[in-house]
């Protein structure tokens, strides 16, 4: 019978001992909340969210919200600020979540993107909600937990 060893647990448990990376073993689970109030937010709006620091390793996020988004659309990506922190421009589209509808009204929703789960990050990361269509809702709370894992 074969044994099959994951990308870490060779590293730790196979026959040629190794340093797993950081962030992927023994890692301390942290969690950055940002609670956005709907206000109308116009398709093409970005959002911030919050940032993964450096050597991180992203494991999932939720989404929750008392208020339907109808049709419009909210993706995950990943984004650079300007020096005086007033703009946002998206860097990777869709990173963390594609641009999709968010119905679900006060259920907790996981969401992560395979390719962007299990890597660690080279730099600080700033995280970024982008209204993809139509307009947000007049009113209304929408949060967003990101959950990554540092060591």
């Amino acid at each position: 019978m074969a044994t099959t060893f994951g990308t870490q647990s060779a590293k730790v448990l196979g026959a040629t001992k190794s340093t797993p990376n950081p962030g992927f073993v023994h890692g301390t689970p942290r969690v950055y909340t940002e609670q956005v109030t709907l206000a109308s937010q116009a398709a093409a709006d970005i959002i911030v969210l919050g940032m993964i620091p450096k050597g991180s390793v992203f494991l999932y996020g939720i989404l929750e919200t008392d208020t339907s988004l109808g049709s419009t659309t909210l993706a995950i990506s990943s984004a650079t600020l300007n020096s005086a922190a007033t703009t946002a421009t998206v860097v990777t589209a869709g990173k963390y979540r594609a641009a999709a509808t968010f119905t679900a009204t006060d259920t907790p929703t996981f969401f992560g993107v395979t390719a962007a789960t299990g890597v660690a990050s080279t730099s600080d990361e700033i995280v970024v909600g982008v209204i993809a269509a139509a307009t947000a809702p007049a009113s209304g709370n929408l949060k967003v937990t990101l959950v990554y894992s540092h060591n």
